[in-house]
């Protein structure tokens, strides 16, 4: 529970900039650690080690083998070895709180 501080991974990000993504290219304990610590804290975690950030993305693929089991909004849809996301502006409207 973060309670209502943010809780961003990457900085500055906005709803209507393209796809980013956050890839760890070590799942070892102390590099979990350091992102988990940054990002509780509210730290930007672009700075630890065997991390990489893209940003501006219109589109990108992850691939895997065997299937990995993916989820859209809790729902699960069964198993991919390759799911592609796009980024399409103004396709559909969210609706945000405003600021206290």
């Amino acid at each position: 529970y973060l309670g209502s501080r943010p809780f961003d991974l990457i900085e500055d990000l906005t709803l209507q900039e393209p796809l980013a993504t956050v890839t760890l290219e070590s799942l070892d304990l102390a590099t979990l650690t350091a992102v988990a610590q940054r990002s509780l804290r509210g730290q930007p975690i672009d700075g630890a080690r065997n991390l990489q950030i893209e940003r501006g993305l219109e589109s990108f693929v992850v691939e895997c083998d065997p299937p990995m089991p993916y989820q859209v909004d809790g729902d699960f849809l069964g198993a991919s070895k390759r799911l592609r996301f796009n980024w399409t502006p103004d396709h559909l409207s969210l609706l945000t709180p405003l600021p206290n």
